[in-house]
């Protein structure tokens, strides 16, 4: 069963993907900002993280810039979702070495083909 680490300060986002994704068969940890991500990440080595962006403490691009500085997890997919609709914000994540990007409003219920890709 893979793994996902799910970083994001807003419970109910929190909630809402962690609910979607285990019933698609996924392994679910959930962290509410990157720092807290960080710890979890050494200990639970997920298969990929999914992280918003604006958090407080850690943001999901200080997260993404820690964990590509790293070179155990220079590899680990890692998925940025925001509010945030500026060409700016996006191309600064993939920059930074964003496997990809979510808009929010999302579906999580229709990620499935797609994070399974990823993780293949």
């Amino acid at each position: 069963m893979k793994k996902i680490l799910v970083v994001d300060d807003d419970v109910l986002i929190r909630t809402l993907v962690k609910r979607e994704l285990e019933k698609q068969g996924f392994s679910i940890d959930v962290a509410s900002d990157g720092t807290a991500a960080w710890s979890k990440l050494e200990r639970t080595s997920p298969d990929l993280v999914i992280t918003d962006i604006n958090m407080p403490n850690m943001g999901g691009l200080e997260l993404l810039k820690k964990v590509r500085g790293d070179s155990r997890y220079q590899s680990l997919p890692m998925l940025c979702i925001t509010g945030e609709s500026s060409a700016t914000a996006k191309q600064k994540a993939i920059a930074l070495g964003a496997t990809g990007w979510v808009q929010k409003p999302f579906n999580p219920d229709t990620w499935g083909e797609t994070l399974k890709k990823i993780l293949s």
